[in-house]
């Protein structure tokens, strides 16, 4: 049996609504699994992108806490700047320097000295030793270098004084070369980790410099020793997961590592002593988050995927300072830590697929009960693209309506059997009117009480030219625009062809255009009428 045979019943136009519902109820379950397939298919994209997307905001949070540390160092020292250059800072008078950076190394105890250096040699030198202040004032004559030390209880009152030679230049130190290498005044440098001349700790200093207008030749820079063990304190408090680690680094690739003693391995020591090349690490998490950082932009901000031990991993980075970037933040975490939240995301994906699929349903249903009689109408008055003679007989057998109208022929008058302008535009009427209105079902070459014409009498040399007389037709009277809402068949009925031409409703107004005239024309019943122009506005609006 033909495979066409077996779906003919549920064609017919008694199982019109059934055949609608069928294929609404088809159409949804298959949206639904191609929904459910596309989200399967994308979930290691979407898995990928909430982890980076996680990794980067935990990257950030912890660059935040740096920030929090730093901030307020940058800050104090920017304003210190700003009194150096309105001429507030004078390096020869010790007990007004104390009076302005005592407050300050007491209320920061994250800054462990404070060091304002002119070029001529000169340098303020403040710090915390055994629970008390100390100063000291860096004078050079000739080729002696001295070293003034005070002791105090208060700003005004040293407790103990005492002097000693050196061979110290603040100017050969690389906090004042960093700072006085910056291109903008305004612009703070930032040192690698080194070993502090005084502290004989490691740390990094923060600088700034200015030039004073009053003195020639006179450029200052002031400076904050952070010693590295703060820094390192506040490293490990970072807890970003609980499998997470978080880690410093150079722009190099070199992991910063901070001695077991916390303090340097002897005076001198240079910056590289503070960093282990990442071929070295032992910790192979890490290793391979900074290979996975060093096989990309060097400054890239973007997350790294890799394996390690045979787990997945996420790798995020920020430097510290974003102007000089010689210092980074890593963190690595372990995809097992990200996928909890990858998994009620897809829980959440799963339920509002679910339920806008549900909604959908219950809505084409819901308008398919209410509009049952009007879709059941259209049903049966379309021809439903197939070749059924049946359901054309039924069709002509059931008489014209507000949506089938009949014409006998496309362009001859058979009473005078001449070509007529007039039988052209009556069936254009009709079509203009079925798109003004719900749409509906043209047949030419079936007369007004049913008889089976055909379109034999129109003449055409073949289909194609009666297809292409159609087109042009409908080009110059309606418009081409509206060609999408037509559907045009040449069919075969009782030994004869016919046109069955089906109209859709047109959202927009259709004027049938004839010479230099526009009519408007809607459906009233089984006839075509046309609206003078104040009614057609009416219509409209109430179309709306």
């Amino acid at each position: 049996m033909p495979l066409r045979s077996l779906f003919n019943p549920l064609l017919k136009p008694s199982n019109a609504r059934i055949v609608l519902v069928r294929n609404l109820l088809i159409l949804a379950i298959l949206t639904a699994g191609m929904i459910f397939a596309a989200t399967f298919l994308i979930g290691s994209e979407v898995g990928t992108k909430i982890s980076q997307s996680q990794i980067e905001q935990t990257t950030n949070q912890a660059r935040l806490k740096f920030s929090q540390f730093f901030t307020p160092i940058i800050d104090t020292l920017t304003i210190a700047q700003k009194w150096g250059e309105s001429g507030l800072i004078d390096l020869a008078d010790d007990t007004d320097l104390n009076k302005k950076f005592f407050p300050i190394i007491e209320q920061f105890t994250n800054i462990s000295a404070v060091i304002i250096a002119q070029s001529d040699g000169s340098e303020y030198f403040m710090t915390r030793a055994d629970g008390e202040l100390r100063t000291r004032m860096t004078q050079m004559q000739d080729s002696n270098t001295r070293f003034l030390w005070k002791r105090w209880n208060k700003v005004e009152h040293p407790i103990a004084e005492w002097s000693e030679k050196t061979e110290y230049d603040p100017r050969e130190r690389p906090w004042y070369q960093g700072a006085m290498s910056l291109f903008k005044q305004e612009d703070i440098y930032w040192t690698q980790p080194y070993t502090f001349f005084t502290a004989k700790s490691p740390g990094i200093t923060i600088a700034a410099r200015w030039h004073s207008g009053d003195k020639k030749e006179a450029d200052f820079v002031i400076a904050f020793d952070v010693l590295l063990n703060d820094i390192f304190h506040l490293l490990c408090r970072l807890k970003v997961t609980d499998n997470g680690n978080t880690f410093l680094f150079n722009e190099a690739g070199d992991v910063l590592k901070l001695p077991k003693n916390g303090q340097a391995p002897h005076m001198g020591a240079a910056e590289q002593s503070f960093f282990r090349p990442v071929d070295t690490l032992a910790t192979p998490v890490v290793a391979r988050a900074i290979q996975g950082w060093l096989s990309g932009e060097r400054d890239s901000l973007d997350a790294v995927r890799f394996t390690s031990e045979g787990k997945s991993w996420w790798a995020g980075f920020q430097p510290l300072d974003p102007q000089s970037k010689k210092l980074w933040i890593g963190v690595a975490i372990p995809e097992n830590d990200l996928i909890g939240k990858i998994r009620r995301f897809r829980h959440l994906y799963f339920v509002i697929v679910a339920v806008l699929l549900t909604t959908g349903i219950a809505i084409t249903a819901l308008l398919i009960h209410r509009h049952s009689r009007r879709l059941k109408e259209s049903i049966a008055n379309g021809v439903l693209g197939d070749d059924d003679e049946k359901h054309l007989l039924s069709l002509v057998k059931r008489g014209e309506s507000a949506k089938l109208e009949f014409k006998s022929t496309m362009r001859k008058n058979l009473k005078t059997n001449k070509f007529g302008k007039e039988i052209e535009l009556a069936w254009l009427k009709t079509v203009a009117a079925f798109m003004n209105t719900d749409g509906g079902t043209l047949l030419i070459g079936i007369g007004d009480s049913g008889e089976i014409f055909g379109i034999d009498a129109d003449d055409f040399e073949n289909d194609d030219r009666c297809r292409l007389h159609f087109k042009n037709l409908i080009n110059q009277h309606i418009g081409l625009e509206f060609s999408k809402l037509l559907s045009f068949q040449i069919r075969a009925i009782a030994g004869k062809k016919i046109i069955a031409l089906e109209c859709a409703s047109s959202r927009e107004p259709v004027f049938l255009r004839t010479k230099n005239e526009e009519a408007f024309y809607i459906r009233s019943g089984p006839s075509s009428v046309s609206l003078p122009i104040s009614k057609t506005l009416r219509y409209l609006d109430g179309r709306q």
